[in-house]
């Protein structure tokens, strides 16, 4: 009974080190191997950050009585997710810096993180709609983890 109890033991951690694995190479967070990333600059300002090659970076920085105000959206390929009921959507990351220098992906008074899963929108549409209710599945997506990333690429 020991030897099969053990034995039982051995198969059950194989099966979750395959799994953890599996895991790894599958949800975009193991390694950036097949990442083709570039280098956004904005030499006025003097910041930059690195990217994925297939990632959008619009820039909205701009100089107002001589202060500089940082800010920046990051936006990820468009793919359908679970919560977009067939829908293609992009995920968007708002970044700017703050007066302490510091980049950082909160940029509004609310204290909360500008990021989402938006619908696209037509051409002449002046907003955007998002994917509501999801804001603890967007941390667990592999373009939340790509972000991050490049928030921390940015200097």
């Amino acid at each position: 009974m020991k030897k099969f109890l053990f034995g039982l033991a051995i198969i059950l951690a194989i099966v979750i080190i395959g799994l953890f694995v599996y895991y790894q190479k599958n949800s975009g967070t193991s390694s950036d191997n097949n990442i083709s990333w570039q280098t956004y600059r904005n030499e006025k300002l003097g910041f930059q950050l690195d990217y994925p090659a297939d990632w959008k970076v619009n820039d909205s920085s701009f100089v107002y009585d001589g202060i500089p105000s940082i800010a920046f959206r990051v936006t990820a390929p468009s793919r359908i997710i679970p919560q977009s009921n067939g829908r293609v959507v992009f995920f968007d990351m708002l970044i700017c810096k703050t007066k302490d220098g510091v980049f950082t992906d909160v940029c509004s008074q609310s204290g909360a993180e500008e990021v989402s899963f938006d619908y696209p929108h037509k051409t002449g549409d002046q907003t955007v709609d998002s994917v509501e209710g999801i804001s603890s599945f967007i941390k667990t997506t592999p373009e939340y983890i790509t972000a991050l990333k490049i928030l921390k690429s940015a200097r």
